[in-house]
């Protein structure tokens, strides 16, 4: 039973993530801007259609999508138990 939060925050997105109890996916904790398709507490269970088992594996799918020169991400989430698709635009640093 991990009591540690395994809070990341993903500069490149300006969102905080962080594990989920259940270990599906990683909730999101915060938002940098109101922009952002995405809301507090929604689940994130893809990234590019990648599961996301962790906020160490959603950090790193991320990264490595980021690298190859995209401007977006297409997201799988979970909000109030409907699923849907969003995509997340990376922040120009």
């Amino acid at each position: 039973n991990q009591n540690q939060s395994q809070e990341k925050y993903i500069k490149s997105l300006g969102i905080k993530i962080n594990d989920t109890k259940d270990s599906v996916g990683v909730i999101v904790t915060k938002l940098d801007f109101d922009e952002i398709n995405l809301q507090k507490d929604d689940i994130i269970l893809e990234v590019n259609r990648e599961i996301v088992e962790s906020s160490t594996s959603f950090a790193s799918l991320v990264e490595k999508y980021e690298k190859t020169g995209r401007s977006s991400l297409l997201l799988k989430i979970k909000r109030d138990e409907e699923t849907s698709w969003v995509t997340i635009k990376f922040i120009d640093n």
